[in-house]
């Protein structure tokens, strides 16, 4: 089995106490840890107990530096599964984390990306050179989490059995057609995302099904749910900054 965790949000008493109990082959963060330890502290019993565990960021882990350090900088840093497909479980596990910025690429706002990568926006803006201590590889924390037109392009080309997101896809009301648009044309079985901390079941525009997770919630490879977490109430305010 793999446990797939909505965003965790500091609230690890929810979810490691979980993990334990059903001791899946992996679990998959989807993201917004808010970390006061590095993550492989954090999860220690968890590794301990033979769990594999694998990442992607959201956006709250670029809001400050020792947070995205606990995660990025992590023992499990190399676990992190953005613009990758991995064999998790016996699944080819692909992943998207963070969220669309607007200096970056917004789809619902223009189909072409104000820069294709990384390596674009640091020779596009100086001013990323003027407050060092906001920057990490030369680019501000904000913008290693969000998702890149690279990243995505690459993993258009593959094949995957599941898509993880951080970002929803359209069947969510503030989810990106661009993200559905990625899991049918990597013929995923299914997409599972987090962000939104709702727990749901619905279809992209051709079918693919999204199951969304809510805060500390956690379902299985099938979307069942095993841990309900805490459900919001109502819908945040969409990320586009």
């Amino acid at each position: 089995m793999i446990c797939f965790v909505g965003d965790p949000h500091g609230q690890w008493e929810m979810i490691v106490p979980v993990l334990m109990e059903h001791r899946p082959a992996a679990a998959v963060l989807l993201g917004d840890m808010e970390l006061v330890r590095p993550l492989h502290e954090e999860l220690e019993e968890v590794l301990a107990a033979g769990i594999e565990v694998h990442w992607i960021a959201g956006n709250h882990d670029g809001d400050d530096p020792i947070m995205f350090d606990y995660l990025f900088a992590s023992n499990l840093s190399s676990n992190n599964l953005t613009g990758n497909i991995r064999k998790i479980g016996g699944l080819n596990i692909a992943g998207i984390g963070g969220v669309f910025r607007q200096k970056i690429w917004n789809p619902k706002v223009d189909p072409t990306p104000r820069h294709k990568d990384r390596s674009s926006l640091r020779r596009s803006d100086r001013r990323l050179a003027r407050d060092a201590t906001a920057l990490r590889d030369g680019m501000p924390l904000k913008h290693h989490v969000a998702i890149w037109p690279d990243d995505y392009a690459r993993l258009r080309e593959q094949r995957a059995d599941i898509l993880v997101l951080h970002e929803a896809p359209e069947c969510h009301p503030y989810g990106f057609r661009a993200l559905g648009e990625l899991a049918e044309a990597m013929k995923v079985k299914m997409v599972i995302h987090g962000h939104h901390h709702q727990n749901y079941r619905s279809k992209t525009e051709l079918g693919v099904p999204v199951v969304g997770v809510s805060l500390a919630g956690i379902v299985d490879q099938g979307g069942e749910l095993i841990a309900p977490g805490l459900q919001a109430t109502g819908q945040p305010e969409p990320v586009s900054e």
